[in-house]
């Protein structure tokens, strides 16, 4: 993840908020990469709300992890 909101959009469209660095998360939600799939499979969050994201690699791969719209994650 990016130092900031819109320091960087990846190349794949407008920069946006998503993933901008928060203060005082109401939950922390903590993800497994495995080499085939990611658990949990999704994640719902509300508008607003505030998520600490503790991403831990229980594959042999490298994994991508990024937060995005439905629709950047369709284009990309």
């Amino acid at each position: 993840m990016c130092g900031t909101a819109g320091e960087h959009d990846g190349g794949h469209g407008e920069a946006s908020s998503i993933g901008s660095p928060g203060t005082n998360p109401t939950r922390t939600i903590n993800v497994s990469l495995n080499d085939n799939y990611y658990e949990p499979e999704s994640i719902s969050v509300s508008k607003g709300e505030t998520v600490r994201f503790v991403l831990k690699n229980d594959g042999e791969f490298l994994h991508e992890f990024n937060i995005n719209t439905p629709e950047a994650h369709a284009e990309h």
